[in-house]
Order: structure tokens, then C-alpha cells, then sequence
């Protein structure tokens, strides 16, 4: 299985990352040492998971489900999926320190 972009939680009890068992990258969390994995989501071509420092509930992630990679949020559970992109190739996601802002490569062409 490959596996890329680790992401601790502000907490430091889990991490965050992409892998893809099957062929498609999706954003897993497991607890500090590695152990009990768990897929979070089941989209295409998802990576670079990031925790909000803040608070350590959302997870802000790269996806290409819609076509070209976009910045989605979501808990760290998984659930409440939100688009927050929709032109351009989004890569490299990074939460400000205070949790309230997402930094962003964009390539709007």
C-alpha cells in the first residue's frame, strides 16, 4: 500500500494521510503509532490531509472527484464534506494557526 502526506492531529493522538490499498489515494487516520487505520473517504484521487490546529475537528483535503483537484473540508470523522473550490488545480492546503483560513496553491488556468 502506498502512502503519503502524513498529518498529525493538534492533540498528537492521530495521524492523518493518503493511501491507496486498491489504486485510489483516500484520507485514512490512524492513532499515534499507526495502529487501527480507518478510511475516512471514499473519493477519487484524495490526499494532503491537514488538521485545523484550532480545534482538531475538520480536516481540510485535496480531491480530484469533480475533475481537476479542488480544497474540501470535512470532520475528522469523515463526514460534512464541504467544496470550497470549484476552477483551477488546488494542491498544498495549510490552515492558518488560529484555524480561521485556509492557504492554498492555485493554478487558476
Amino acid at each position: 500500500m502506498s502512502s503519503e502526506s502524513p498529518a498529525w492531529s493538534p492533540n498528537g493522538n492521530e495521524l492523518a494521510y493518503a493511501a491507496a490499498p486498491r489504486d485510489e489515494f483516500n484520507i485514512w487516520i490512524a492513532d499515534s503509532n499507526g495502529n487501527l487505520p480507518r478510511q475516512i473517504t471514499s473519493f477519487r484521487d484524495t490526499s494532503s490531509p491537514t488538521y485545523n490546529p484550532k480545534t482538531g475537528s475538520q480536516i481540510a483535503f485535496i480531491s480530484g472527484r469533480t475533475g481537476l483537484p479542488q480544497l474540501y473540508v470535512m470532520n475528522s470523522d469523515g463526514s460534512g464534506v464541504q467544496l470550497m473550490t470549484d476552477e483551477g488545480y488546488v494542491s498544498s492546503p495549510s490552515w492558518s494557526p488560529n484555524g480561521q483560513a485556509i492557504a492554498f496553491a492555485w493554478n487558476r488556468k
